[in-house]
């Protein structure tokens, strides 16, 4: 259970962001400053260890608290919740390319060091990191289908199509391997 929060503190400025982000801009205003004060008071000791997500979640607020609160760009106001997964999807697909899994990052902290360079220990958080960075994917890619071909598109996969395409020719044959 204490592993569980270990990276659930690593989502909260995340989740205190989703739930307190909104209209008026003030109000986005100051989810923003609190999300990027909650990423530095319980992201110390990950930041100083290079966490993937802590990094990424530092500079993904404080580059949007500047732009919002300060430069007053309309854009990022209106595309803040793309951005936003936008953001959490290359966090997980940059430290699967980096070939540091973040969820290995976390799983080291509660795994003896013993298990920590097996083939299983390692498939299990590269499936971990690259089911999260699929679902975060998912968003991103079927609002960016939309802006650019319209919302009657066929090329925008539905959530059901999306999981079974991800199952079928990503995930299913990583398992086997």
């Amino acid at each position: 259970m204490k592993d569980l929060l270990k990276i659930l503190l690593g989502f909260l400025p995340w989740i205190l962001f989703g739930i307190m982000a909104g209209p008026p801009l003030t109000r986005l205003e100051m989810a923003l400053a609190i999300a990027l004060a909650t990423t530095l008071a319980l992201g110390v000791k990950q930041l100083r260890k290079g966490f993937f997500l802590s990094w990424g979640s530092l500079l993904f607020f404080l580059v949007s608290f500047i732009l919002v609160a300060f430069l007053k760009n309309l854009w990022v106001v209106e595309n803040m919740d793309l951005l936003a997964r936008g953001s959490l999807a290359v966090i997980a697909w940059g430290s699967i390319i980096a070939g540091q899994p973040f969820s290995l990052q976390y799983a080291r902290e509660s795994v003896p060091e013993a298990y920590w360079h097996t083939p299983e220990f390692i498939r299990t958080g590269y499936f971990i990191s690259i089911c999260l960075g699929n679902h975060l994917s998912y968003s991103p890619g079927s609002k960016s289908v939309q802006a650019i071909s319209g919302p009657d598109d066929r090329l925008a996969l539905s959530p059901a199509r999306y999981r079974e395409h991800v199952l079928r020719n990503h995930l299913y044959p990583m398992v086997r391997a």
